[in-house]
């Protein structure tokens, strides 16, 4: 079931409930966490299912009893410890990328600029587009928070790139972690644009926005020094690479692969 949706298009009977459930219980703390997690598993999207949620999975029985507010503080701690224990990127990494920032510096910044405006345009044509049905809302409510994320990325990578040239060893490893999530995030695209956007995944003005985001998610990422991640994610976003090359692509990075 990892990767795959949880039901097929338009085959969840459930949709209705779920709409009215999260929009209940969205604003409320103790809810997030398994909201976003639905979601996810709606739309099939990675989740850390050998790290996070086998550690959500196991909290002691008497912890549960105690509630759902309860719950969530141990949920919100159990996340800082694994941002905090992620892998570091490998050593040869961190110089590819402090390498190719010093070298791509101001054109990586107008490439930044691009993708952010390009990003700006999908969000747009997103919004203003009228879901046929519930499910339909689902998915674009979705790929909105899939682009916002995007958005900042793209903007923390920005802001990374230094006056001088010289990115040090923190700032290589923020911008490797920023650009991880640039590429995963660029995988919406095609994935839940394919299935979502007009209701013709093959339209020519889809398809062609495709490219566009693909070559402009793996220019960017080459210019970062990563150019297998950015072929990779490119390749993921028009279709021709599955999401689990990128899965190993990412991995990569901490031993050394870019």
């Amino acid at each position: 079931m990892r990767g795959r949706q949880l039901f097929n298009e338009g085959d969840n009977p459930h949709r209705a409930l779920w709409l009215e459930v999260r929009e209940r219980h969205a604003s409320m703390f103790q809810w997030a966490f398994w909201i976003d997690w639905y979601e996810k598993c709606l739309a099939g999207a990675p989740q850390d299912w050998e790290g996070l949620l086998t550690d959500i999975a196991v909290i002691p029985s008497d912890e549960w009893d105690k509630g759902p507010e309860h719950i969530a503080e141990l949920i919100a701690q159990l996340q800082k410890k694994h941002e905090a224990t992620a892998p570091r990127l490998a050593e040869n990494t961190l110089r590819a990328i402090q390498t190719a920032v010093a070298r791509n510096g101001p054109a990586l910044a107008l490439q930044l600029d691009a993708l952010a405006q390009l990003v700006e345009i999908e969000l747009e044509r997103i919004r203003g587009k009228n879901p046929e049905d519930d499910l339909a809302q689902q998915e674009r409510e979705h790929l909105i928070a899939v682009f916002t994320r995007m958005r900042e990325a793209i903007a923390s990578m920005r802001a990374l790139l230094p006056a001088d040239g010289r990115l040090d060893d923190a700032g290589a490893q923020e911008m490797g972690g920023w650009a991880v999530v640039l590429a995963q995030a660029g995988e919406a695209w095609n994935s839940e644009a394919k299935r979502m956007l007009l209701n013709d995944p093959a339209s020519k003005v889809e398809t062609a926005g495709r490219l566009v985001a693909a070559g402009s998610v793996a220019g960017v990422l080459t210019a970062c020094g990563l150019p297998i991640l950015g072929a990779i994610a490119g390749g993921v976003i028009i279709g021709e690479k599955k999401l689990t090359d990128l899965t190993k692509a990412v991995r990569g990075l901490g031993s050394g692969g870019s």
